[in-house]
Formats: structure tokens, sequence, C-alpha cells
């Protein structure tokens, strides 16, 4: 297949635009060689290939439909092409531009964009009809010259098929919190060793960077807004060596150092998180951002769900659609829709994920003990022979290698995590956890690096009465988390820069 494209792609260079005669429409392939990938996975079409033909994208149907799990029927009499399965059937007719699409037991007449035909004997149709009609996204790149189908619904199966745990959560309403109050409590170990690391031009040097840092806190819930207060103590002290090499000396002495941060966290009935804390003020100020830090002041600074989701997970969606998302899978999907850019191997990256999660978090893996006064615990544990087992069993992606790596590294992690979670009516009321995970890899310049981790925590929550607690007050004083930070953008080869924000 792979020689076949490049024979074929080296042809159209050269001859920059070849026509082919079919029917009485001129079909146009471009210099690029159309791919046409699902959920990450390239499509094979063994004896055609995707055409563009009147400005529109048409594909031939049946790899796509039995990728799709549909079963395709020609009927040669009629000219009548089915495809189905037990939640979608659709009708198309040759050289007509009538198509019907079955869900739920309503049928929908649908006015193709270009006709369904006949090619060299393969039957063809416009992607974005088949792609719809099936409830998945379809997004265009056109640097790739791709299309790329996402099937958010197969992703949801595949996660309840494997793990009930998963599936429990990404179905718990995300507006059904109750007025509550709890507290929190935890601490980490982290180490993470480099040797011969070199930073631009200066002398390969052995990195040890640990941190030590501990965390409480307590949490209370009015019924629209949320308030938090949490005390991270955390040295920074074993970290100087990493700092003098990429700060300035006397920042590197002045941020080298134990800190206490206190976090003062409040959150909205839409959303939206006011955070403040001094600690951190600290340490931007020895950091050498005293700009920022005037710009903060006595402020709150607000962040929004975009902000966040924007520059945490460089997701972009709005708040309208976020709080219209009932539960955390509504969200997801939501963000699949409006997201126009999410090409191939972003694609595939997250079907890994969605995969792992889904044996990570697997049934044989998770016990559920009912209690009597109404609650389930759920107890889970993973450790380094499972996770190893789950690893190799994992399925190549589109960077081979990456998948590689990560197997071959899986083989120098040793791992332990345990949770047991309190639900009850879905909602979790208390939760322990503790991760210890010991990593030895090598970075991408072949470095070989360590990585140590340990992790506890415990958080507990009660009823309260709202009448005897004090109503959150939502500050007024605040600066936007957006102003702060630089903004990004795409440029015109589709990746992503950063571009400062003018104050």
């Amino acid at each position: 297949m792979k020689q076949t494209c490049s024979l074929l792609l080296a042809f159209l260079l050269v001859f920059s635009c070849f026509y082919v005669q079919g029917k009485d429409n001129m079909i146009t392939l471009t210099e690029k060689t159309i791919t046409v990938t699902y959920n990450g996975d390239e499509i094979q079409f063994p004896d055609a290939l995707p055409i563009i033909q009147n400005e529109r994208t048409l594909v031939p149907i049946r790899a796509i439909m039995e990728r799709a799990r549909l079963k395709v029927d020609f009927d040669e009499t009629t000219g009548k092409v089915t495809a189905r399965n037990k939640d979608v059937t659709i009708q198309m007719f040759i050289d007509s531009a009538d198509a019907l699409v079955e869900k739920n037991g309503v049928t929908k007449h649908v006015t193709l964009e270009e006709p369904a035909c006949i090619i060299d004997g393969r039957t063809y149709a416009p992607i974005r009809f088949i792609a719809e009609s099936l409830d998945t996204k379809v997004n265009w790149n056109p640097y790739a010259c791709e299309v790329v189908i996402i099937d958010t619904v197969e992703w949801k199966r595949e996660i309840a098929e494997k793990s009930a745990m998963l599936s429990s959560m990404l179905d718990t309403p995300l507006q059904s919190m109750e007025a509550m109050s709890g507290s929190a409590a935890g601490e980490c170990n982290f180490l993470y060793t480099v040797q011969d690391f070199v930073i631009e031009n200066s002398p390969p040097i052995d990195i040890n960077m640990g941190m030590s840092l501990s965390f409480s806190g307590t949490e209370v819930f009015d019924g629209n807004n949320r308030g938090a207060y949490h005390r991270i103590d955390a040295d920074l002290s074993s970290l100087k060596s990493y700092f003098i090499q990429v700060l300035e000396a006397d920042v590197a002495a002045k941020i080298s150092r134990p800190y206490t941060i206190d976090v003062e966290l409040i959150v909205d009935e839409h959303w939206n998180v006011y955070g403040k804390s001094a600690g951190i003020l600290q340490i931007l100020q020895d950091a050498g951002h005293e700009e920022i830090v005037e710009q903060i002041g006595d402020c709150y600074v607000k962040i929004t769900v975009a902000d966040l989701l924007s520059y945490i997970l460089g997701i972009s969606i709005s708040n309208e659609a976020f709080l219209a998302s009932e539960t955390l899978w509504d969200l997801i999907e939501t963000v699949v829709q409006s997201d126009d850019i999410l090409y191939t191997q972003s694609v595939a990256t997250l079907d890994s994920v969605v995969l792992l999660f889904s044996d990570l978090f697997a049934d044989e893996l998770v016990k559920i003990t009912p209690k009597r006064d109404g609650t389930e615990v759920w107890s889970y544990e993973l450790d380094s022979e499972d996770y190893r087992a789950i690893v190799e069993a994992k399925r190549d992606v589109v960077d081979g290698e990456g998948e590689e790596a990560e197997k071959k590294a899986a083989t120098h992690t040793e791992i332990y995590f345990a949770t047991e979670m309190t639900m009850k009516n879905n909602v979790l009321t208390k939760t322990n956890m503790e991760l210890n995970l010991t990593r030895i890899g090598q970075l991408s310049t072949g470095e070989p690096t360590k990585l140590k981790i340990n992790l506890k925590t415990g958080t507990t929550q009660k009823s309260f009465n709202l009448k005897q607690d004090k109503k959150i007050t939502l500050p007024k004083n605040t600066v936007e988390l957006k102003t702060l930070l630089p903004e990004k953008r795409l440029s015109d080869s589709g990746e992503e820069i950063i571009i400062s924000v003018e104050q």
C-alpha cells in the first residue's frame, strides 16, 4: 500500500494535477493522496482511493462502514446501497442525492452534497454524510490532506465493556452536588535524577531534583458556591542545582528554600474559580516575576473553565458549552464536537488513553463492597505485574516507536497504586489513595533518568446544616488569568505558537 501511494504521489507531483473522467463529472486528484483515519487508525482502501469531486471529498464506503461495524449490501437492480447495524440503517441510491437514515425507529430524509456514484466498480459517497450519519465527528486536515473521523460512541462502549468503575465516574452528574463540608490531607515525595544533562551550550551536569510536600485543607459547599482552604508545605532546596542552570544565580538562591503555601479557592455555580495565595505570590516574587505579582496585588485570580482547559490541556471550549454538559462524558463529547483541529495524531493519542485507562481500571482490578448504610466501597489495586501486562497488551498507535518505548520503559517500572472510595447515591463521600512509583528510563537525548514518587492522600466529607453555615461570598476584587499569561494561537502550518499579551 505504501509503495503504491508513493508511486502515485510521485506521478501527481510531476503533472501537478491529474484528471480522471468518471461519468459526466470531472474528478480531481490533488497533489497529496487523501487518507482517512478512524479513531486514529488509517483505513486501508485495497483497490480504490478517496477522491475530490466537485470540491467534495468522496470515499469508497465499504471500508469505512465495516470499520464502524456496519454490514453493507448493494442491490444492483435498484442501485440501492444499504449499511446497517443494530443502531442505524443508512440507505443511498446510485446517481441520486436522496438518502435515508433510520435511528431509534425514526427515518430522516437527507439530501447529499454530491450523489453516491460508482467509479471503477466501487461505490463512493460524501465522507461528511457518512460520518454524520454514524454520529461521528469529521475533521479535515489540510496540512496532511487527511479526513479525520472521531467516534466517541466507540470509546464509551469500550470503556463500559471493560471498566464499570471508570464508566460510572464518566456518567456522574456534574451539577448534582449536595451541600457538604470536608477535609483533605496528604504528603508527596518526589525525586527526579538525570545524568550528563546538557542545557544549551553548558557543560554536562547531573541533576538531582527532589521535592517533598505535605498538604491539608478544608472544604465547604453551601449549595451554590464551594470554598476551600489548603496549606502546602514544600521544600525546594534540593532543586538548587537545577535552578542554577536555568535561572540567574541570585534568583536560584532565593527560590531554593522551604515554602509554606496557603491557597484559598472559591468556585461559583458557573464553575468559575477564584484563587488567592500569598505563598504563590512569594514564589513568583523570588523567581523574578515582580510585574505579575504587582498585577495581582491583593486580588483573587479568576480562572474560567475555558481558561483552565485552554492553558492546561490545550482544549478550546466555552463556559456555556461546559455548563450545558450534564456529565463528564457529555463534556468530553462537547469538546470533541467543537474542536475542528483535532487531527489524527491527537485522536490516536486519545484512543490510546481510552484503551489504557479502560485496562488500568478493568473490572477484575476493582472490588465493590455494599455496606448496610447504603454506601458502596470501591477498592482498586494495581501492582507492577498488572501494569506491565496491561502495557504489553496495548496495540500500537500512530507513533509506533513511542509505543515500543513505553513498553520497554514498563520493564523498568515498579509501581503500587491503591485507592478506596466510598460512594453514596453516586456521590463520593470519602477517599484514600496511595501511590509508590519508581521508573528508570531515558530522555529523548539519551540521558538516563530516574523518577520516584511517593504519594498518600485522604479526604472525608460529611453533610452539614446549611442554615448553620455562612454563605460563601464571591470576591469582587479579581484579575483574570488570561491577562497574566501569554496567548496561544495556531500558525498557518497548524502548529501551536505563543504570542505575548501586551499589557
